[in-house]
């Protein structure tokens, strides 16, 4: 009996006590994260830094068929390095984020701990920066399956040569896409916005006043106090108190369901896929690999913790907000 066939007998009653812990321990995130953070509107004569680096920082896990693609956008982005913390992985990965012009920094032979993982990528931000000739690093924060950008067109080192130097956090909208009917699951080469072009129709998750989902782009200062990236970089904290943050957008493109036979091994292989864990949503998702590949909605796991069962609305992304630039960096 696979995996997946012998969590569904258990599924309905584990995940429900389990969304009751997630739901209260999401709205309690939620409410205190909006205070490590302060916006700082836009004004028409910024000063911005003279100097700066860009880097990119990504752990990754047998995503060989991704990696390389996601790699190619941070440095479109503008990034000067990127370097990848690898989990363990055993299909290629390493090889294929290299030859994307990635640095292998760290490898991570533990289980699956996201307090550890964090800590680890904090060190190395840490670490890394102070070797560095920089006195200020514009981190980019990116999982193996991500694409940020700017919501306003054009690339991330663009925009943040134009922010006032006040400004140490830029957040992100998040934007879940879905395999569509019609078009490919997964194009290597192709910025995968340009063909995914669903995506699940929420309205939840921000963790600022600016109702951004993530915060991936955080600033490393020589001679300022550090910054921490916080699980899953939905958020930061520093002890000097609340962190500015710009009055702009990110968005990230989050392409998780790629090929479909790729996809359900890379879930089963996930050291989250266990309902009494920290994330139930790999779970769900596993559970739902049927529904989504056969784009019946109705049918999908709704991975809101604010919600429970099953169901999902799905939209076009190119017409959620005028303001995101529908114009996508080429990574070939």
């Amino acid at each position: 009996m696979s995996p997946r066939i012998e969590h569904e007998r258990h599924v309905p009653r584990a995940l429900s006590f389990k969304r009751a812990e997630l739901c209260a321990r999401y709205i309690y995130r939620r409410i205190t994260s909006r205070s490590l953070t302060r916006i700082i509107p836009a004004t028409p004569e910024p000063h911005p830094l003279g100097s700066f680096g860009l880097y990119g920082l990504v752990m990754v896990r047998n995503e060989s068929d991704i990696i390389g693609d996601s790699i190619r956008n941070a440095f479109a982005q503008g990034a000067d390095r990127v370097f990848v913390i690898d989990h363990s992985s055993v299909d290629g990965t390493v090889s294929c984020a290299l030859d994307a012009g990635a640095e292998l920094v760290d490898t991570w032979q533990g289980t699956w701990n996201e307090r550890e993982r964090m800590k680890l990528e904090n060190s190395i931000v840490a670490e890394i920066s102070d070797r560095s000739e920089h006195d200020h690093i514009w981190w980019l924060w990116f999982d193996a399956d991500e694409f940020p950008r700017p919501a306003g067109g054009g690339t991330i080192r663009e925009l943040v040569t134009r922010l006032d130097e006040r400004i140490r956090l830029v957040g992100a909208v998040n934007l879940n896409h879905l395999p569509t009917p019609g078009r490919p699951t997964f194009l290597p080469g192709v910025h995968p916005a340009g063909y995914q072009t669903l995506v699940v129709d929420e309205h939840h998750g921000s963790f600022c006043r600016l109702g951004h989902r993530k915060h991936p782009l955080q600033r490393w200062d020589r001679h300022g106090p550090m910054i921490r990236s916080l699980g899953g970089f939905h958020t930061a904290v520093c002890d000097a108190g609340p962190i500015p943050e710009a009055d702009v957008d990110l968005v990230i493109h989050h392409v998780q369901w790629r090929d479909r036979e790729t996809t359900e091994r890379h879930l089963k292989e996930d050291g989250r896929f266990v309902l009494d864990r920290y994330m139930t949503n790999y779970t769900e998702r596993l559970l739902s690999i049927d529904a989504v590949y056969d784009h019946d909605w109705k049918k999908v796991w709704n991975q809101n913790p604010l919600r429970s069962n099953r169901g999902i609305k799905v939209i076009d992304w190119r017409s959620i907000r005028p303001e995101i630039s529908t114009d996508l960096p080429d990574l070939s």
